[in-house]
């Protein structure tokens, strides 16, 4: 694998490690993991994916919720040192949301931020512990998360089974709640 591909590997997949070894297995995985690659290389490649997820994110669109994710998994994967600048980018981006975007992406903001989840870590954790801006993203969760869900037809989820999009929004609400509790010391 020369470097040009490990790159190209290393975005393909967010720089997931199980995602690299689910989607190409163990051999390619372990390929890549020889090489090596400097924590500084590791940035920079983050810094890219980054840059291609705000710039989606911006438009606000019916994926802003998975835009939101990525750009927190990036986040956590700890190559990049200072993430206050982008937490910050993050935290505006989501200042804009609350009028801009549907319930279903409302929900799923609320759900990525819960606390640990199958996919990563807390980003409540990450963000009160890492940066200045935990009352902030707490400010602006609470605009998020003001809104009566509108009746739809139950949602089917991987993870959830079956449940309405109101039982969906206070369960991640609280788990929210919980995880600030836990973790802002302000």
């Amino acid at each position: 694998m020369t470097i040009e591909e490990a790159e190209k590997y290393y975005k393909d997949f967010m720089g997931d490690s199980y995602l690299m070894w689910h989607e190409t297995g163990s051999e390619k995985t372990k390929e890549f993991h020889d090489m090596n690659i400097s924590d500084e290389v590791l940035a920079k490649w983050d810094e890219d994916i980054l840059e291609k997820r705000f710039e989606w994110l911006s438009e606000l669109d019916d994926r802003a919720w998975h835009y939101h994710v990525d750009i927190l998994r990036v986040l956590e994967l700890g190559h990049i040192q200072d993430i206050t600048g982008y937490v910050k980018r993050l935290l505006d981006a989501m200042e804009e949301m609350p009028d801009k975007i549907d319930q279903d992406n409302r929900i799923n903001i609320i759900e990525n931020m819960r606390d640990d989840t199958p996919f990563h870590r807390s980003p409540v954790r990450m963000i009160c512990e890492r940066t200045p801006y935990g009352l902030r993203m707490d400010i602006i969760m609470r605009k998020i998360m003001d809104f009566k869900c509108i009746d739809e037809p139950e949602s089917v989820g991987f993870f959830r089974g079956k449940a309405s999009d109101e039982a969906r929004k206070q369960e991640y609400v609280e788990k929210y709640n919980q995880a600030f509790a836990k973790y802002f010391k302000g």
